[in-house]
């Protein structure tokens, strides 16, 4: 399994809900980058697991109160 393999990807995003949680927002948003731009890369722009990672990043903007 290499760092962009699926498995990482969901990980990436799991454990990025945790720190959300925890309100650990800059690991988080650290995590969720990274998956997003994993899943653009290996799936396309496209796909729509790209569209839910760009709403789990949203979410996380959301719940800081960063709205532009």
């Amino acid at each position: 399994m290499g760092p962009e393999h699926d498995e990482v990807v969901t990980i990436s995003a799991n454990l990025a809900t945790l720190y959300t949680r925890q309100g650990k927002y800059r690991e988080a948003e650290q995590l969720l980058s990274r998956a997003l731009t994993i899943t653009e890369k290996v799936l396309g722009p496209e796909h729509p697991s790209v569209a839910n990672r760009l709403n789990n990043l949203a979410f996380l903007y959301h719940k800081q109160g960063r709205y532009g």
